[in-house]
């Protein structure tokens, strides 16, 4: 196995992404797996000056980084959705998010668990 080189890491692929029906409304998102920068972003806007998450607006920032088509670009547009959309179809679309994530399928069962299909 080659050694990684600084330039291997700009030349990566981008993050895998999946697309999600909602068949509710009889239409398809694109979510995409987060980085670990963009992790690291959403957990520091979720917590509140000790430190605790704030698990909805966890939730919110992670739909605004992982939702790719069509892309929210504010916290108002997630509000929008927020107000329109079921918590299954939020759930799928934050479970999409989540296993273009996971490396293995034990990680993926995981998620599966956490947000089950309703």
């Amino acid at each position: 196995m080659k050694r990684l080189k600084l330039d291997d890491i700009q030349n990566a692929p981008d993050l895998p992404t999946k697309e999600i029906e909602l068949p509710e409304w009889e239409v398809s998102v694109v979510v995409q797996g987060l980085s670990k920068a963009d992790a690291v972003e959403i957990n520091k806007i979720a917590e509140d000056e000790n430190g605790v998450r704030d698990d909805t607006q966890f939730e919110k920032e992670l739909l605004m980084k992982g939702l790719k088509d069509p892309e929210l670009e504010s916290l108002s547009d997630v509000d929008k959705f927020y107000e329109k959309a079921t918590p299954a179809m939020i759930d799928k679309m934050i479970m999409g998010i989540y296993q273009c994530m996971a490396w293995t399928k034990g990680e993926q069962a995981d998620i599966a668990e956490q947000f089950p299909e309703q």
